[in-house]
């Protein structure tokens, strides 16, 4: 059953952004997007959201099929994510700052999930919780005190005791944990907390909409750039997307990052492995290690990756690195120029019907309510916001227009084929994560 409301059956989803106090003369007319890109930082920060985006997207398709198709092996591994942040907020006394969890405490999640995630902690965690496996999980946890300047989190306030608790945990979780990574490929990919950070569709297209129409306090990093990029990035740079228990999990951690997406190219830390050359120790090194006697394969993606990496490791070897200050690596052609293959996102214009159509879903699967429920309670609940536009006349600078009933449908139906291909079938999913032609992400 299709519905159209009469107000509403002409209209498009395209948005035009104006901003009421640019400058008169500024051209702001460039290919589809419509922005004068005019400044370094303008444009590396527009390539740096529209590629974030697009991986976002990918990571919560496959973290959709994971509840799609594994609902059990789903549900257990979001228990123990949740199980184990209780276990690091208590390990904050309140005396030591409690109220200073919040903002880190993706970082100390996904550093413990990681943890366990490594084969070598797991077999350790198996025998015994060694002063080493002590050591090791501190050492996560201080580097991310460090990196963010939070003093709470260092050996004075979590104790041995409570370091304790949490690694005796982990220990129970080992056996679950191995059958998960052996059956199936997603971990391949993704990280257990990858595959557990879930954004709700609702939740993103909200925050999208609002943080475009200036609803929202922009981080003072981006805030000079305001009318220089599309507003539809804004969302990657809100205050509030850094208080939103969702957007959050994926933004502070770039857990929306896949694994490096080749058979034959490795890179390995040298604070995480033993590596040596001529018995001298590589201890704070990136190694980049490329085949000579086959064709690498995926190389732009691993790059990519080591990007990612190399910054890591220099936020967390040197703090109050910025990567925007003047020298000639920050304006290198790799900090800047490497060329990303996108899965979906070719433009900001794209981003908001993948949005709405994970809406559709999230509503479909947790409300139980049929497809053509979801879609006019959805159709109409996007139609109010908009409406709600008139209220601040600035805002209609934006000229943004909402989908109708039947471009919503099709966006829903695209989405579903995605998240639960037919079987034996490869959709753009898998053509983009998995490095084997025949592979399919969920496949046991």
């Amino acid at each position: 059953m299709k519905k159209t409301t009469g107000k509403s059956k002409q209209r498009t989803s395209e948005s035009r952004y104006i901003s009421p106090s640019a400058p008169k003369d500024m051209d702001l007319n460039v290919g589809e997007e419509g922005y004068e890109l005019s400044s370094y930082e303008a444009r590396k920060t527009h390539a740096k959201a529209l590629r974030q985006s697009d991986l976002i997207l990918a990571q919560q398709f496959a973290v959709r099929r994971f509840q799609a198709h594994h609902g059990g092996d789903f549900e257990k591994l979001m228990q123990l994510r949740q199980q184990l942040a209780r276990l690091l907020e208590a390990a904050i006394p309140e005396e030591g700052g409690r109220e200073w969890f919040f903002y880190p405490r993706n970082r100390l999640l996904c550093a413990a999930l990681a943890f366990i995630e490594n084969t070598g902690n797991r077999r350790a965690l198996s025998r015994s919780i060694s002063d080493d496996l002590r050591a090791s999980l501190r050492t996560e946890f201080d580097d991310i005190a460090r990196s963010l300047d939070y003093p709470v989190l260092s050996q004075a306030y979590i104790d041995d005791d409570r370091l304790d608790q949490i690694l005796a945990f982990l220990s129970r979780s080992t056996t679950f944990i191995d059958d998960l990574i052996s059956r199936l490929n997603f971990f391949r990919y993704y990280s257990l907390f990858s595959m557990t950070s879930l954004v709700p569709g609702k939740t993103m297209y909200e925050h999208v909409f609002n943080a475009s129409i200036g609803r929202m306090t922009l981080l003072a990093k981006v805030e000079n750039l305001r009318h220089q990029i599309d507003p539809q990035s804004f969302w990657m740079f809100t205050q509030e997307s850094r208080f939103d228990d969702h957007l959050s999990a994926v933004i502070d951690t770039a857990c929306y990052e896949p694994r490096t997406l080749s058979s034959n190219i490795q890179i390995f830390s040298g604070s995480k492995n033993k590596i040596s050359i001529d018995d001298v120790a590589l201890k704070d090194q990136l190694v980049l290690v490329l085949p000579t006697a086959s064709i690498p394969e995926k190389i732009d993606a691993v790059i990519h990756y080591l990007q990612k990496a190399l910054l890591q490791e220099l936020e967390k070897n040197l703090p109050g690195y910025d990567v925007t200050r003047e020298s000639d690596f920050n304006h290198s052609l790799f900090l800047n120029q490497l060329h990303h293959t996108p899965f979906v996102l070719k433009s900001w214009g794209q981003l908001n019907q993948y949005l709405v159509a994970f809406w559709v879903y999230d509503v479909v699967q947790s409300s139980r309510k049929r497809p053509h429920q979801a879609l006019e309670e959805i159709h109409l609940a996007i139609e109010s916001m908009h409406d709600s536009l008139s209220i601040n006349p600035d805002e209609k600078l934006f000229k943004m227009e909402p989908f109708t009933y039947d471009t919503i449908e099709t966006y829903y139906l695209d989405v579903k084929r995605q998240i639960a291909p037919a079987r034996n079938t490869r959709s753009p999913l898998d053509q983009f994560l998995c490095v084997s032609p025949d592979h399919i992400l969920g496949a046991t």
